[in-house]
């Protein structure tokens, strides 16, 4: 029997044949449905699953609203004004539950599982910029040498006063005491200064440069990686290949890896959400 995972995250059909163990990963439930696992569980653990199965009671309610005249007759006619009116009628999870992540994370104040909680309202906070900034905030502040800060450096410019982000980015990229957290902030800094307009030839000389140097001389690091990606689609990513690994955890925080799924047909969706 063929199964199919979906794992959050371009979509990107791998060949069976590049996979290697039998295992699943359970997806989203639905409303009403048991879907984490029982036991003792951290305080991250307990927000984590607070916050998925929100997601998932978002969801549901979004295809109810969908389903109703009033929305339907809003989208006919191209009404925006009462479109979002009736959206805000269901509150993103983000919204609604996140920030009581902040207070629960007063609860564990210095400890790694504060970090972890604030990471992980940082990362998916979304739009809401002044929770995002609070979580910032208190992880600058306490977690400076923390080894998690190299999946959230590309959103700070987007969350704090470029300035602010950048020099930020620049301490970070000088003094954290983890190497690959170094070489994502030199990376981060040198393609923000390339994208900057206003940056001068000087500038951007120095930023081509240490891409340069990431590029030969760190190609297995995530930074690395991603500027070689042309040459690795070319080298690893053609029809018949066998497919790369791919280590994560999935929407419950359980690690999995790709060749978990060996002789079944795997979907990968990779997506943002901005």
């Amino acid at each position: 029997m063929k199964t199919t995972l979906v794992l959050w995250g371009a979509l990107v059909l791998l060949s069976p044949s590049g996979l290697a163990q039998e295992g699943s990963a359970p997806l989203p439930v639905r409303e009403g449905s048991k879907a984490l696992p029982e036991g003792d569980l951290s305080t991250f653990e307990n927000l984590h699953r607070q916050f998925v199965e929100a997601k998932v009671r978002f969801s549901e309610k979004l295809k109810q609203l969908r389903t109703t005249d009033r929305y339907r007759e809003a989208l006919k006619k191209r009404d925006m004004k009462t479109l979002r009116a009736l959206m805000a009628e269901v509150p993103r999870p983000e919204k609604s539950v996140l920030p009581g992540f902040l207070e629960q994370a007063k609860q564990v104040e210095g400890s790694e599982e504060e970090a972890k909680i604030l990471f992980y309202v940082l990362s998916n906070s979304g739009r809401e910029r002044e929770l995002s900034k609070k979580a910032f905030e208190r992880l600058a502040a306490r977690h400076f040498k923390s080894k998690d800060w190299g999946p959230v450096l590309r959103a700070l410019p987007w969350i704090l006063p470029k300035d602010r982000a950048k020099a930020f980015i620049a301490r970070l990229a000088k003094e954290s005491p983890h190497a690959e957290i170094r070489l994502m902030a030199q990376y981060v800094a040198a393609t923000s200064t390339l994208r900057n307009r206003k940056a001068s030839k000087e500038e951007k000389a120095e930023a081509r440069k240490i891409l340069d140097e990431i590029k030969t001389k760190h190609p297995d690091s995530l930074p690395g990686l991603s500027l070689n990606g042309p040459k690795f689609i070319q080298e690893h990513l053609q029809v018949g290949m066998k497919a790369p690994e791919i280590v994560g955890h999935d929407v419950y925080g359980k690690p999995m890896k790709l060749s978990d799924f060996a002789g079944r047909v795997v979907v990968i969706d990779f997506w943002g959400d901005w």
